[in-house]
């Protein structure tokens, strides 16, 4: 009869931890899964920094054709001046050119602080994914662990199986 028992017993943990194999096999592969998610986010993370800095440079230029305006419109209301009574039409047009230089300029700024917070969201989002790879690295390295001394025990489990079938059946002749 405790033969018996034993053998049910064996029999339940056996399974259990062919179970619990099965299931570290999957925390396993989902763990490099995530692994190359995350490699991809890093990497799109990568490329939207590069497009952001591109953006600093056409606001360089945006920021130079301000420049540039304001001082056309300087030269235009000197010029408007000079000109007297002929020049007013002039004027107007000068002093819409400084407003729109004025306006090129705070856009430039706005857009630029913009920018510079995107760079440092990104930059803050790398080293967190930085630190997110990291974890997610040693979660797998451990899980194969586990995984590699779960199998070890199931094989050891199984050899322990069949010679106690073998003995069992040697009983059996003997009797």
């Amino acid at each position: 009869m405790k033969q018996k028992e034993s053998k049910e017993i064996f029999l339940n943990v056996y399974d259990s931890v062919s179970k619990l194999s099965a299931e570290i096999q999957e925390v396993a592969s989902t763990s490099q899964q995530l692994t190359t998610f995350v490699e991809g986010i890093s990497v799109f993370s990568g490329e939207t920094y590069n497009k952001v800095l591109d953006l600093d440079d056409i606001l360089q230029v945006m920021e130079n054709i301000a420049k540039q305006s304001n001082l056309l419109a300087l030269n235009a209301a000197i010029e408007a001046a000079r000109a007297g009574d002929f020049g007013r039409g002039f004027s107007v047009v000068a002093k819409e050119m400084g407003k729109l230089a004025t306006l090129s300029k705070e856009s430039v700024k706005n857009v630029n602080t913009s920018l510079n917070s995107m760079i440092k969201s990104i930059e803050s989002m790398a080293c967190q994914i930085s630190e997110i790879s990291t974890s997610i690295e040693a979660q797998t390295t451990a899980t194969e662990k586990i995984a590699a001394t779960s199998q070890d025990i199931l094989e050891l489990m199984q050899h322990l199986a069949d010679i106690s079938r073998v003995s069992s059946s040697e009983d059996d002749l003997n009797k």
